[in-house]
């Protein structure tokens, strides 16, 4: 199922249209993704919202307190590339050279970075940010100030501004993304709807549309 995800909270009876206008406002004066508006207004739960763009992009959802990661699948991002891109490792193959990586925001430019830096095709499963910053703090705890990513790289703040400043953004809607920072062909597609993950455009025009 694909759509506006203000229209997916209202059909699972997450939000009204009420709430849905007055979030759009916010979104309007402040920027940002509709999303993380709705749940700082406390209209929706991170778990709403993760089960909602689950709807929306076709992708599935995990639950980090039930997972283990392996090692090896540890070692293929440090920590600091985690947290500035909000992501966490849970499973790799290393023949096909694939990670799967749990995110909340599974937006195109952060996903190619992150696959840059790992030197595998992601796979993205859905979770809550608050469940990534719990798990990067218990597994790469032992890390301390070696677990550094690469130089350089801009922060998780820094990429949605960017987002934000380039108009449009593309969001991951089916499975693979590759290392060369665009997602593959047989198994991936881009959304490049402006709604497709409630992100904000500067584009000029009116702005009344949801996400």
């Amino acid at each position: 199922m694909s759509g506006k995800l203000g229209d997916i909270l209202i059909q699972q009876a997450v939000i009204d249209e009420q709430k849905l206008i007055a979030a759009l406002a916010d979104q309007r004066a402040f920027g940002g993704k509709l999303g993380r508006t709705l749940v700082d207004l406390g209209y929706v739960t991170e778990e709403q919202l993760v089960q909602a763009l689950a709807t929306q992009l076709g992708l599935t959802t995990i639950d980090l307190e039930e997972v283990n990661p392996p090692p090896e699948a540890l070692a293929c991002l440090p920590a600091d590339a985690c947290k500035r891109y909000g992501v966490f490792p849970i499973r790799v193959d290393p023949a096909q050279r694939l990670l799967w990586v749990a995110t909340a925001e599974p937006e195109r430019e952060p996903l190619g970075e992150v696959a840059r830096i790992a030197r595998h095709t992601l796979e993205p499963v859905l979770c809550t940010m608050s469940s990534i910053d719990r798990a990067i703090k218990r597994y790469y705890r032992a890390e301390g100030a070696s677990a550094q990513g690469p130089l350089n790289e801009p922060s998780r703040e820094e990429l949605s501004a960017r987002t934000r400043t380039s108009g449009p953004s593309s969001c991951v809607s089916r499975r693979r993304w590759s290392r060369k920072g665009s997602p593959s062909a047989r198994w991936s597609s881009c959304c490049k709807r402006r709604d497709c993950c409630g992100e904000a455009s500067s584009a000029p025009g009116p702005r009344g549309s949801h996400s």
